[in-house]
């Protein structure tokens, strides 16, 4: 299958997935020909994925981080593959700040817009689920994990959702960290980012898998 580098693959509505939904839908061997940069997780909420490059990653509630191997399952996954459309440099910036250098590099509010950064964060809050059991409750009552890093160098995934998809996917920005280390990761919750260099890839055309299982 050819890859088609200007569109946004995903795996499940966010709706469906925040009322419950889950179980696994997808293979992480089936979504590789999708994408190689993206943000997802795992069956029952198994921890945060992030990718980059190519390289896939779970990072786990106990802190634990992992390679993806190809068994594991998806309930909700956003991959494309990734081309640098425009470059930045950033520095000394909280997390709105942030989100406020990320909006003036886009240059549509109806494009879907995927940013890789990497370099040196001051700090950062990270979060990551803790597997559910079933009955699967709603997401709300998920037990989390925070970690938080000082001085950490990694890369940032980040994506953007126009507001006609809300309720598809989030309308605001949607960040994963990873440490060059390993050290930490995970959903971001907080950062104060020293110094960063930020690739965007403008996506505008976008695909949606619909779950073929009932959330109830």
């Amino acid at each position: 299958e050819s890859q088609d580098r200007e569109t946004l693959y995903q795996l499940n509505t966010l709706d469906a997935f925040l009322a419950g939904q889950y179980d696994g839908l997808m293979s992480y061997n089936e979504l590789y020909r999708y994408g190689d940069t993206g943000l997802g997780t795992f069956h029952a909420v198994d921890g945060e994925m992030i990718a980059f490059g190519g390289n896939f990653y779970q990072i786990c509630h106990n802190g634990r981080i992992n390679v993806v191997t190809g068994d594991m399952t998806a309930p909700l996954v956003m991959l494309t593959w990734f081309d640098v459309d425009a470059s930045y440099d950033l520095e000394d910036l909280n997390m709105s700040q942030t989100k406020s250098a990320l909006d003036s590099m886009r240059d549509s509010n109806n494009y879907i817009y995927v940013f890789v950064a990497h370099g040196t964060l001051d700090y950062v809050q990270t979060r990551a689920f803790a597997p559910f059991d079933e009955p699967y409750p709603p997401l709300s009552n998920a037990t989390s994990a925070y970690f938080h890093g000082y001085n950490v160098t990694g890369t940032l995934v980040i994506m953007w959702f126009p507001v006609s998809l809300s309720g598809i996917n989030l309308h605001d920005y949607h960040m994963h960290f990873l440490a060059d280390d390993l050290s930490i990761g995970g959903h971001v919750m907080d950062l104060n980012l020293s110094s960063m260099r930020v690739d965007m890839d403008r996506t505008p055309s976008f695909k949606l898998a619909l779950p073929g299982t009932d959330a109830v």
